[in-house]
């Protein structure tokens, strides 16, 4: 029993070491940028062209201000901020994301990037075709939760936009939620290749993500078909996601509460 504690113990010494000696994920400031501190207050000006750190390989996901802001958690001298996630850049692309890409996460004109799963069940007008549509959340929801936990879609109790900036990408499909934190983008005939860090990867929300794949260097494309776009590895299809008018939301959270919409 002894020597097995010492395995683990040793094991995940190992592990947080890796974390711990990994290679910084550093990003360049666009602009100026407000830097906020964590009430959301306004704490720093920073200059254009000055390099922070990506606050952890946990935690340093996109947080949503009380003005419904998108903004991620960087170091800058030492000291955690929050900051307006559009501002920066990964220190070593030479490529960005198009314009648009980065619009429809910053909901101008009221566009928003949602997973065509969203839309399919929508669009089915019956909340209970989420079996067809995401069999493989559906499935493992319902064997993880007891007696205790809600059904489905009072746990999915709304649609959740995906976003993509050129330092961090988060995708929400209907159980589902992932993200990375970018390195390198490259520009490729139908989108872009990205040399990402996984973040978060949980294919139902009620799984922890795996340990020995948050912190994992990843490979993603994204191919770009008009307002589509999918995004998949080597290993796994994270989904396709769709640009569409913002509206649609507050109708996905009526079907998902009442099964009732009006499109």
């Amino acid at each position: 029993m002894k020597k097995g504690i010492r395995k683990i113990f040793i094991s995940m010494l190992f592990i947080c070491a890796g974390f711990c000696f990994a290679k910084p994920i550093v990003y360049t400031s666009t602009d100026e940028v407000q830097l906020l501190n964590g009430n959301y207050e306004p704490a720093l000006l920073l200059d254009k062209n000055v390099s922070v750190y990506a606050r952890n390989v946990y935690g340093a996901d996109v947080v949503v201000s009380p003005k419904g802001e998108l903004l991620c958690e960087i170091v800058y001298k030492g000291i955690n901020y929050i900051a307006d996630a559009s501002k920066f850049v990964p220190q070593e692309t030479e490529c960005v994301f198009d314009e648009g890409i980065i619009a429809s996460t910053l909901k101008n004109d009221k566009k928003v990037l949602i997973s065509k799963n969203y839309v399919d069940l929508l669009f089915s007008q019956d909340r209970d075709s989420v079996s067809k549509i995401e069999p493989y959340g559906y499935e493992q929801y319902n064997a993880y939760k007891t007696e205790f936990d809600y059904e489905w879609f009072l746990t999915v109790h709304e649609f959740n936009p995906s976003y993509i900036f050129n330092v961090v990408i988060g995708l929400h499909t209907i159980f589902g939620y992932y993200s990375f934190y970018v390195l390198d983008i490259e520009k490729e005939s139908d989108g872009y290749k990205i040399n990402a860090v996984v973040e978060k990867h949980w294919d139902v929300v009620v799984e922890p993500t795996d340990p020995q794949v948050s912190g994992k260097k990843q490979i993603l494309t994204l191919t770009v078909d008009g307002d589509y776009l999918t995004i998949r590895s080597d290993e796994k299809t994270y989904g396709t996601f769709v640009i569409v008018s913002e509206t649609l939301l507050s109708q996905g959270t009526s079907l998902l509460q009442n099964n009732t919409c009006d499109l």
